[in-house]
């Protein structure tokens, strides 16, 4: 059985010595030379992966704070939905806020307070939660009615909070730039989403009074 030689397209330019078919050089590589080496735009790349599907922000969890901080400059997210009352406790062994459910809260009420939990933004676009207790027969004043002042406040224009013993509050003051300042880009996120980032995310929801927080408050050995 013979072997048919094989065809050539004309089609396909012969390139190994250097020449096409119509007898021109073929082009040349730039030379390294000629390549800016301070050049950002020639040096960039972009990945496949970038360009086809974009980069998408991980769902970090949210800190929960008791008060900002007497330096931070913040904002209190202005839709008034973005705001509720949970039943909360602060771990003292580790300073963290636990949100719990409603069965486990009735059933273990000296262990829980209720709190307003807001959404805010510092000056630097950090997101976080801002837990204040509400008002109770054996617990009200000034110290719980003034945060929940300055919260309100804070829906319109940035403040920072203070403690002042001598009146026994908190006392918030606004940016002294005359000059109107920019609105919070806050995300594009439900409410309950932004809790579930803050508590659930970090196993920070006590669903059942086997929790290992609940466990550790009655004096139950930790599974």
């Amino acid at each position: 059985m013979t072997k048919k030689p094989k065809s050539t397209n004309p089609d396909i330019e012969n390139t190994c010595d250097g020449t096409n078919s119509g007898g021109s050089a073929a082009p040349q590589p730039a030379s390294p030379a000629s390549v800016d080496p301070f050049d950002l735009e020639s040096l960039t790349a972009t990945p496949s992966y970038l360009a086809a599907n974009g980069i998408k922000s991980a769902a970090l969890p949210v800190p929960v704070r008791s008060a900002p901080g007497a330096q931070v400059w913040f904002r209190v997210h202005p839709d008034t939905t973005y705001a509720r009352v949970f039943n909360t406790l602060v771990l003292t062994k580790d300073g963290e806020t636990y949100l719990a459910a409603p069965l486990v809260a009735a059933e273990y009420p000296k262990e829980f307070k209720q709190t307003m939990l807001y959404v805010c933004m510092t000056s630097l676009g950090a997101l976080f939660i801002w837990s204040v207790a509400m008002p109770t027969e054996t617990s009200s004043g000034n110290w719980l009615s003034s945060k929940h002042e300055a919260a309100e406040a804070a829906r319109k224009r940035s403040i920072r909070i203070r403690s002042n013993k001598e009146t026994e509050s908190w006392e918030y003051s606004f940016v002294e730039d005359p000059i109107p300042e920019a609105e919070p880009v806050w995300p594009n996120e439900t409410y309950i989403s932004i809790i579930n980032r803050a508590f659930m995310k970090v196993n920070q929801f006590i669903d059942s009074p086997d929790h290992e927080v609940m466990r550790f408050l009655r004096g139950l050995p930790l599974c």
